[in-house]
C-alpha cells in the first residue's frame, strides 16, 4: 500500500537532537517514490542512519512527523507494531542484529513476534533464506559466520516478515566486491517483487548504477534530491557533500565529449558503457556520425566532401560550445603539413574551398613547411585586417616529431606576439590522427612553462 500522492514513506519538518545535544537531524522534509531503488548519499555524520532510523519508529524525533504509506506514525506499540510490519531495517553491522542461536532460530523470530503461525512462520523463513542462498546455513550457529553471511542471515531477518519498504544502512560496507554483489542482487530481487528498497551508501559508483532515485544529505539536512544524472551533474553538491563523480559517469562524458561515443546519456555501468563502445562501427563511413574525425590515409590524402561537412558542423558546434559568439567575424586558418609534391598542397586549397562554404567564414590556408603561405604570415595578414578571433584548423597533419615539437613553439611565439590583439583557437584535426590538437596545445602548456619560454 502506498499514500495518495505515490510515497512509500513521507517526513514533514523532522528534527531530532541526541542526549549530548548533538543535532542529527534538522527540517527534514522528504517524500520517498514507492516501489523504487532509492540511495541516500553524504559524508559519516551527515544524519543518514539517524534518519532511517525514524522511518519504522525505532527513534521518535523532536519535531516533525513521519508517514508510513500515507499514515502518520504514532509512537503506541500496536502502532509501532504495524509500522514495523510494513518497514524492515537491516543495521550495517549485522552482529547488533543477530542474537539467536541458530541461523533458522534468527530468521524466524521476526515473524513469530508478528503473531504468524508457526506454519505460515516456516514458510516465509525457508522462502528467505532461499532468497538470500543461505539454506544450507540453517542450522549453523550465527556466531561462526562469516561477516558476508552474516549480512545475508540480517537480510534474511527482515524479507521473512515481507516488509513493504525493506532499509538497509551501509549493505555493502567492508564486503569484498564478489560478496557486494550478491547483497545487490538481493535486494534487485526484492524491489522486483515490488518492495521499496532504501540504501545507504559511501560507494558513488554503486548508487549512480543501482539506484532510481537520489538523496544527498549533509549536517542533518537534504541538500539535494533527484534522479541519479541530475545529482551527478551538479558540481557544486558534489563539492559541498564531498561526493566525487562515479567513473563511468565521468568516463562516458569525456567519451561523448572527444566525439568517441554516440549522443546519448552517460552509461549507468561499466557493462553498459563496453557494450555501447562494442556496438560502435568504426568504419570509414561511419566515423562522421560517430563524431570522429576521419584520419587520412598516407600521402595521397583523399577527404570526401560529406566528411569536410560533418566536420565542419563540429567545428561550428565546439566553438558556440567554446564561448563564441559571432563566427561570421572570425579568421579560420586551415593549417596543412606542407609538401614538396604540389599536388598535395592543392588538396588542401580544395579543403579551404569547402570548409569556407560550410562555415560562411573568412577562411585561408596556411603551411607548415615547403609552401607559402606560413601560419606566421596568414596570422599576421589577419591582424592587419583587423581580425581578433583566429580559429586554427590542423589538417592533413601527422603527429611526426618535428610538427609535436615545432608546432607548439610557433603557436605559442603568435601568442607572445599578438596575444594583447588576438586569440588564438585549436581545433580538432581533420583528416588526421584526431588527438594530434590536444598533443599539440599540451606542448604549448609545456613551453609556456619552460625556461626557455621565458
Amino acid at each position: 500500500m502506498t499514500s495518495d500522492n505515490g510515497a512509500a514513506i513521507e517526513t514533514e519538518g523532522l528534527e531530532f537532537s541526541y542526549i549530548d545535544g548533538t543535532k542529527a537531524l534538522a527540517n527534514v522534509s522528504i517524500r520517498i517514490p514507492a516501489g523504487k531503488k532509492v540511495a541516500f548519499l553524504g559524508p559519516n555524520g551527515a544524519g543518514k542512519t539517524t534518519l532511517f532510523l525514524h522511518f519504522n519508529g525505532l527513534v521518535k524525533p523532536d519535531r516533525g512527523k513521519v508517514y508510513v504509506s500515507g499514515k502518520e506514525v504514532r509512537y503506541d506499540r500496536a502502532s509501532l507494531l504495524e509500522v514495523r510490519k510494513k518497514v524492515g531495517i537491516v543495521f550495517q553491522d549485522p552482529d547488533t542484529q543477530l542474537f539467536s542461536s541458530s541461523v533458522k532460530q534468527e530468521i524466524s523470530f521476526g515473524p513469530l513476534n508478528l503473531g504468524l503461525s508457526r506454519e505460515l512462520t516456516e514458510q516465509r523463513v525457508r522462502q528467505a533464506m532461499e532468497d538470500t542462498g543461505i539454506l544450507d546455513l540453517q542450522d549453523k550457529p550465527t556466531h561462526f559466520l562469516s561477516y558476508g553471511q552474516k549480512k545475508r542471515v540480517a537480510i534474511a531477518d527482515i524479507l521473512a516478515m515481507q516488509p513493504e519498504v525493506l532499509v538497509c544502512d551501509e549493505p555493502t560496507a567492508w564486503l569484498d566486491v564478489k560478496h557486494s554483489r550478491q547483497i545487490m542482487g538481493i535486494l534487485d530481487h526484492c524491489n522486483a517483487r515490488g518492495a521499496t528498497v532504501i540504501i545507504s551508501t559511501h560507494d558513488v559508483d554503486m548508487a549512480y548504477a543501482w539506484s532510481d532515485y537520489i538523496f544527498v544529505m549533509k549536517d542533518g539536512q537534504v541538500i539535494k534530491e533527484g534522479v541519479p544524472l541530475e545529482i551527478f551533474s551538479d558540481r557544486q553538491v558534489l563539492q559541498e557533500a564531498g561526493l566525487a563523480k562515479p567513473v563511468v559517469f565521468e568516463l562516458s562524458g569525456e567519451l561523448l565529449g572527444k566525439g568517441c561515443l554516440k549522443e546519448g546519456a552517460p552509461a549507468k555501468s561499466v557493462e553498459e558503457l563496453i557494450s555501447r563502445i562494442r556496438k560502435m562501427n568504426c568504419s570509414s563511413a561511419d566515423l562522421c556520425q560517430q563524431g570522429k574525425q576521419p584520419y587520412g590515409k598516407g600521402n595521397n590524402l583523399s577527404i570526401e566532401i560529406k566528411d569536410v561537412e560533418c566536420y565542419s558542423e563540429q567545428v561550428k558546434a565546439w566553438f558556440f560550445k567554446s564561448g563564441g559568439d559571432d563566427f561570421m567575424k572570425k579568421g579560420v586558418i586551415v593549417l596543412g603539413h606542407g609538401s614538396r609534391r604540389q599536388a598535395a598542397n592543392e588538396e588542401l586549397s580544395k579543403l579551404v574551398e569547402m570548409v569556407q562554404a560550410k562555415l560562411g567564414a573568412r577562411t585561408e590556408p596556411a603551411y607548415f613547411q615547403f609552401a607559402k603561405p606560413s601560419l606566421a604570415d596568414v596570422v599576421e595578414s589577419f591582424v592587419s585586417e583587423g581580425i581578433r578571433e583566429i580559429i586554427i584548423v590542423p589538417a592533413l597533419l601527422f603527429p611526426g616529431i618535428h610538427l609535436i615539437e615545432d608546432i607548439p613553439e610557433t603557436l605559442e611565439e603568435l601568442k607572445l606576439k599578438y596575444g594583447e590583439k588576438v586569440n588564438f583557437h585549436l581545433t580538432p584535426a581533420l583528416g588526421a590522427d584526431p588527438r594530434l590538437a590536444e598533443i599539440i596545445m599540451e606542448r604549448v602548456q609545456s613551453v609556456k612553462k619552460s625556461p626557455a619560454s621565458r
